[in-house]
């Protein structure tokens, strides 16, 4: 099974809860921010259990390159899920209204965007096609 269609068409639907999210975070009602804010943490989490899933046969691959990638980017993974899922322990029940003001929110949620960003810029350019060149 093909996954990297799924991968990409996920990494859009990131990068696009990316921008809206802080923006919801200055204009929407505590309701709708609610939801969105719960909608985002279940398409990250999705997201990185898929991709928990996608190192493994490339872990195990006699391709030394492919098996090196797979090792650096699973570490990298893990570091960043540990980070993601620590920020939504931490705020994804507090009050919406109350985590608009709160600044260092609003800086932990820049860290995590800027992060994801990155990856999602990375997997894309780098993991990807090499995953391709071997047909994984």
């Amino acid at each position: 099974m093909d996954l990297l269609p799924k991968l990409k068409s996920q990494h859009k639907q990131i990068l696009k809860s990316l921008w809206y999210i802080p923006k919801c975070i200055e204009k929407c009602q505590n309701p709708q921010l609610r939801k969105d804010f719960k909608d985002f943490e279940s398409l990250l989490v999705n997201h990185m259990q898929l991709e928990d899933y996608i190192y493994v046969r490339p872990g195990n691959s006699k391709q030394k390159e492919l098996r090196e990638m797979a090792k650096v980017f699973s570490k990298e993974m893990i570091i960043l899920s540990k980070t993601i899922l620590a920020f939504f322990r931490k705020y994804g029940y507090l009050d919406m209204s109350k985590l608009k003001k709160n600044k260092k929110f609003k800086d932990e949620l820049k860290n995590i965007t800027e992060s994801v960003k990155r990856r999602v810029l990375i997997e894309e350019d780098i993991l990807f096609p090499t995953f391709k060149k071997y047909k994984f």
